[in-house]
């Protein structure tokens, strides 16, 4: 198993126009830890469901995991 835990801002959060999918949002952190992009304003970009979305404030903190189990 691997586990990833990150720990950012929420720098932004934007309505991606539907063009026939459901509705989605796209959330932009900026990492606290040193694992910056140089040539990105932001170190992690997702696409959330706009229900997620509406959960999150712009300018908080926001803590991210990511877990991938082995087969």
């Amino acid at each position: 198993m691997v586990k990833i835990c990150l720990r950012g801002r929420c720098k932004s959060i934007g309505i991606i126009p539907t063009n026939g999918e459901p509705s989605r949002c796209e959330v932009r952190l900026e990492l606290d830890q040193n694992v910056s992009l140089e040539f990105r304003r932001y170190d992690i970009q997702l696409l959330v469901p706009v229900e997620f979305a509406t959960l999150l404030e712009t300018n908080q903190m926001v803590n991210i995991t990511i877990e991938q189990e082995a087969d």
